[in-house]
């Protein structure tokens, strides 16, 4: 099945992948005109020493390098900019995010208010093209994740916590990707089981969503969605299991990168649109609010595209060659839902400790915002409602 929408693709960033990769970054931050580089990262990776490879390697190319490692889980615009305040005063040229999607965003924030004293990260949210909201462009952002989930080393969007209005927003450009980043199975081989599993299905989920998305899906966007959505559902139960596995890592983290690359092509749905109020609202980790979304919208969204359902079960491994359309798509959702099972995550909003009173107020999020206008199955206020009691 041929998609042929129109469509573009621009990403400005190089990937260097490979097991050790990391050790070089120094270097290729050097040889792009790093000077002072403002790491981004979070405090428990400098303790575990995750990050003694990157130092070490930017001491090796003689760079001068500060250290902002306060990232929390969903950083606040309050957050990312005092980022931004510490790199103009650290004299930094150039930023480098190295731990999960957090730090990756806060980074590439940063790099946007280090070339724009004075200004907030929020005067930048929700523009598509980020070429008229800044007067000078963002200072070199490098990447390292130490997690395969969000893709922001390869995405166009930073995820922003907008606490004071209790919402999660983003800007989108494709001048935010990195310039540079490397993908090092090494660098994502201690991550605790929970976290894995929860940033997988957050990579799958991207790869899912912008396949089936009513705006922006074409015929490269699907391709890169197809095969992040194989390479993620064959390897995810072997890396949960055991993130020492380098070939199953490798194959994650280019998974996850496949995912930040076609979401920025093709507009995500209510996947996320419902799993968003369940971050801002009850701060669960964005991984873990998309996979307890996840196996209840599947079930309510196949009959907006069975064909593309149907394909999903065959790259899931599926054999549909004796189903028709409407059985390979009911397929696929009990695929999605035994891979989530098969991981250990939480199955209900119960267990999440969501408070039924919020998913009136959680599905009027969702309504207003661009997935649920995306999503194949439209729906209504109810419906939303009801995937969220069905969740429960």
């Amino acid at each position: 099945m041929f998609n042929a929408n129109p469509g573009h693709f621009h990403n400005q960033g190089r990937l260097n992948c490979g097991v050790g990769l990391a050790a070089t970054i120094g270097e290729e931050i050097k040889k792009r005109g790093g000077k002072k580089v403002l790491v981004v990262t979070e405090e428990v990776l400098v303790k575990l020493g995750v990050l003694d490879v990157v130092f070490e390697s930017l001491k090796n190319a003689e760079l001068e390098y500060s250290v902002f490692d306060k990232i929390e889980a969903d950083p606040s615009a309050h957050l990312m900019d005092a980022i931004g305040g510490q790199g103009i005063k650290d004299g930094a040229n150039c930023v480098l995010g190295v731990g999960g999607g957090s730090s990756l965003d806060s980074a590439k924030a940063a790099s946007i208010l280090i070339a724009n004293p004075g200004t907030h990260i929020l005067d930048y949210k929700g523009d598509y093209t980020g070429v008229n909201r800044y007067k000078n462009a963002p200072v070199p952002c490098f990447a390292i994740p130490t997690t395969a989930g969000t893709g922001s080393e390869s995405s166009w969007n930073i995820a922003i916590n907008d606490t004071d209005n209790v919402k999660k927003v983003r800007a989108q450009s494709p001048f935010y990707v990195p310039v540079f980043s490397v993908l090092d199975a090494k660098m994502i081989a201690t991550v605790p089981a929970s976290v894995a599993a929860g940033c997988g299905i957050d990579a799958f989920t991207h790869c899912f969503e912008a396949y089936i998305s009513t705006n922006g899906s074409w015929a490269f966007s699907d391709f890169m969605a197809l095969e992040g959505m194989r390479l993620i559902s064959s390897n995810i139960r072997q890396y949960v299991a055991n993130p020492g596995n380098q070939t199953a890592a490798q194959a994650m983290l280019i998974g996850s990168t496949l995912g930040g690359m076609c979401l920025s092509q093709a507009a995500l749905g209510i996947v996320h649109g419902l799993a968003k109020p369940l971050s801002a609202h009850f701060h669960i980790s964005h991984g873990t609010a998309n996979a307890l979304m996840l196996p209840h919208v599947v079930k309510y969204t196949w009959r907006g595209n069975p064909a593309k359902f149907a394909k999903v079960a065959e790259i899931m491994g599926v054999d549909t060659r004796d189903m028709n359309e409407v059985q390979a798509a009911k397929a696929a959702c009990e695929a999605i839902r035994e891979m989530c099972a098969d991981i250990g995550l939480p199955c209900n909003l119960k267990d999440a400790g969501v408070d039924p009173e919020a998913f009136e107020q959680m599905a009027k999020d969702c309504i207003q915002g661009k997935p649920f206008f995306v999503n194949p199955c439209k729906g209504t206020l109810k419906d939303l409602i009801a995937i969220y009691k069905n969740a429960y």
